[in-house]
């Protein structure tokens, strides 16, 4: 190869060298500094109280949002079981649009018809588990809202008799 085209195989290499590093550290540096992920911390849920009786339980929810972006929840599958034995009684869904701030809280109120009823009368511990489904409202890079992910939570809880 003559000298000539060694010069301009390097010049075009350290064009598009030129071209593409700045380029991929751009990127680098702003999935690190902006964060890729929009909320890297998931939200939890906690059973804040329960209330049961043979036809169902009404749970009140304790949603916390230990990220920095406000999110806002739009919808809640679970699955209800009964007991020592976690005897299955219930499924269901909520669905609608509860803010959750960034490093806050948010209460979310279950009813939750038993579709079978209960099989250790004496028992009143329940045992929740789900999917919690979240957007990013904050306008994450000039997007007005991210339909980020659902997270799972599970937990367990010594209900009060009666529900009224």
């Amino acid at each position: 190869m003559s000298s000539r085209c060694r010069r301009r195989s390097r010049s075009a290499f350290r064009g598009l060298v030129g071209v593409i590093v700045p380029g991929a550290l751009g990127a680098i540096a702003a999935c690190t500094l902006g964060g890729c992920v929009a909320n890297s911390s998931n939200p939890a849920v906690e059973i804040r109280s329960a209330r049961m009786d043979d036809a169902g339980a009404t749970l009140d929810l304790a949603l916390t949002n230990p990220g920095g972006r406000d999110l806002t929840v739009t919808g809640v599958t679970y699955d209800v079981s009964h007991g020592e034995s976690s005897f299955p009684v219930a499924n269901g869904a909520w669905s609608g649009s509860l803010d959750l701030p960034a490093k806050g809280t948010a209460t979310l109120t279950l009813d939750v018809p038993f579709d079978t009823p209960p099989l250790e009368a004496d028992s009143t511990l329940l045992h929740l588990n789900g999917e919690l489904s979240f957007v990013d409202r904050t306008g994450f890079l000039g997007i007005g809202a991210m339909d980020l992910t659902k997270t799972s939570f599970r937990g367990t809880v010594t209900a009060v008799r009666g529900r009224k």
